[in-house]
């Protein structure tokens, strides 16, 4: 058994072909394990803070086309603004170079590029400390390749000892795979903190903070608890089809009300299951709402209790 398993790892190296720099076989379809990494971290953007946050993820890298890449500015075209939050500013823009692809077959891949690809650029002060997060968390090589995006859930960023801090639908990306199921995506990490980091100011979007926050200031404690909180009031928003307080001023008067217990309706047939555990995740008490885990795990087991 064991010769046969040798031989077939073997063999799954000899159709991938053999390395041009070294001449032993490839680990993986046109890329070798033993000198790529090497390669690809010969650059420099002129700044040794991300030189270091971005060559640490690209010595991992175990296939051509999931790597990240440092992009001169001026392999950019048509960069054009196409949104602002209250953070951050999204570009569009089209890379010349064009993402990594492999192309070919068994014994014989390739190393091309899609030229011209459209793609997103996304400005924010602290984009590098956003970025270090992402790795961190252990949420690059999603869908959005060239800067690493997640495709993981709240659990995997709590578990790494993060808040989200800013949890609401407007930083949830959705894919409609080949196979037409929608995946979510939690993106944004930009404000994302470390343990139980204290901010001397209350930010994100007003229905989807956590009443103990407002109580807080000023000096606001943003937890995992805070966001559950937020993933509670986005159950509410995919039953109802509609932002949270539609029809509300988002203003102090909405903040107090949301501290004295005002919380986001439901629609009509939404199963009570549904409604209960939404509930409990927008607890008044922190204490009392489910962890990351056990909302992972009810998901995951269709709201059985």
């Amino acid at each position: 058994m064991t010769y046969k398993i040798k031989y077939y790892i073997f063999y799954s190296y000899l159709e991938y072909g053999k390395c041009a720099n070294c001449n032993e076989y490839n680990t993986y379809k046109a890329w070798c394990h033993s000198c790529d990494p090497d390669i690809a971290t010969r650059w420099t953007s002129r700044s040794r803070d991300i030189d270091d946050c971005v060559k640490k993820l690209q010595i991992r890298i175990v296939a051509y086309d999931e790597a990240i890449e440092w992009i001169p500015y001026d392999r950019l075209s048509n960069v054009k603004k196409i949104g602002e939050g209250g953070f951050s500013t999204v570009y569009s823009a089209t890379w010349l170079d064009g993402i990594r692809k492999i192309d070919g077959n068994d014994f014989n891949y390739l190393r091309v590029r899609e030229p011209s690809s459209l793609v997103a650029l996304k400005t924010l002060s602290s984009s590098l400390n956003e970025f270090d997060n992402h790795i961190t968390c252990g949420l690059y090589g999603s869908k959005l390749k060239t800067y690493g995006l997640t495709q993981n859930n709240l659990f995997q960023i709590h578990r790494a000892g993060y808040t989200h801090a800013d949890f609401h639908s407007g930083n949830i990306l959705q894919d409609e795979s080949i196979s037409k199921n929608m995946q979510s995506y939690i993106a944004d990490l930009g404000l994302s903190k470390k343990g139980n980091d204290n901010d001397s100011v209350i930010y994100g979007v007003m229905p989807y903070v956590s009443p103990e926050v407002f109580s807080c200031s000023p000096h606001p404690k943003f937890t995992k608890a805070a966001d559950i909180y937020g993933f509670g009031v986005i159950m509410s928003e995919m039953s109802t089809g509609q932002r949270p307080f539609d029809g509300y001023e988002f203003d102090t008067d909405l903040a107090i009300k949301i501290w004295k217990g005002l919380r986001p309706e439901f629609a009509p047939g939404t199963p009570d299951c549904y409604i209960e555990f939404a509930k409990q995740c927008m607890d008044s008490d922190p204490g009392k709402r489910p962890d990351a885990y056990n909302v992972h795990n009810k998901l995951k087991n269709g709201m059985k209790s």
